[in-house]
């Protein structure tokens, strides 16, 4: 007979699944609210995500550089809307992102990551990144550790980080997500979830393209 599975039973209040920018900053804010927060991540928290090798900039409305140039946040949304969306963009959705942007940012910057630089002639020290939008959004940061700084970030706040558990299904009782099962990839162990929220934060495909056989989709997305 075949030895008999090892399931770990996890209670919390909170369950986030995906270790990336989003979910890391999603346990950091649910921390705020002094509930039991668990993070699940794939592989390890310190350089999993999209980011995990480092990002230099961010979409973002930054009210003491918009408002001296003249542009609103209507101008920003309909500008990336057209010209990177070509319409097909939640406006709402989008409108949200923007207007928390700037919150974020300053978030990321009282965990020590550096958004302002001397050189710079703009007010509040930013620097625009020039890219594809016809109303400057794009800002430059330090962003080459960010993933190892939200990692730190998130086990000062008490996070429960549970990494290398590939998350594999969610459990619905009568109509209601209640929890998710997972299954260590280097233990075989079975994680048998229970929560009262669930955050699904695991990924998106980014900036598709063709490997160099051109036969082959290729993209920055690891999940």
């Amino acid at each position: 007979m075949g030895s008999r599975l090892n399931v770990i039973p996890i209670e919390t209040d909170v369950l986030i699944i995906g270790g990336g920018l989003a979910g890391c900053m999603a346990a950091i804010k649910a921390r705020e609210t002094n509930v039991q927060v668990t993070l699940v991540e794939k592989g390890n928290i310190l350089r999993s995500g999209q980011a995990g090798s480092g990002i230099d900039h961010i979409w973002a409305w930054v009210p003491e550089v918009h408002g001296k140039m003249g542009w609103t946040l209507d101008d920003l949304i309909g500008d990336h809307i057209q010209g990177q969306g070509y319409g097909f963009i939640n406006r709402g959705a989008l409108e949200k992102v923007a207007r928390e942007s700037y919150n974020r940012v300053l978030d990321l910057e009282k965990m020590g990551i550096t958004f302002r630089y001397d050189d710079s002639e703009l007010p509040g020290k930013w620097r625009i990144v020039p890219q594809f939008h016809s109303v400057p959004s794009s800002f430059n940061f330090d962003g080459r550790n960010i993933k190892s700084v939200m990692a730190r970030e998130c086990e000062r706040r008490g996070v429960n980080i549970i990494n290398r558990v590939m998350m594999t299904d969610l459990i619905v009782v009568d109509g209601e997500i209640c929890g998710a099962l997972g299954v260590g990839t280097r233990t075989s162990d079975v994680y048998h979830f229970s929560a009262k929220s669930i955050v699904l934060s695991s990924g998106r495909s980014g900036r598709l393209t063709r490997n160099v056989t051109g036969r082959t989709l290729t993209g920055t997305c690891a999940r």
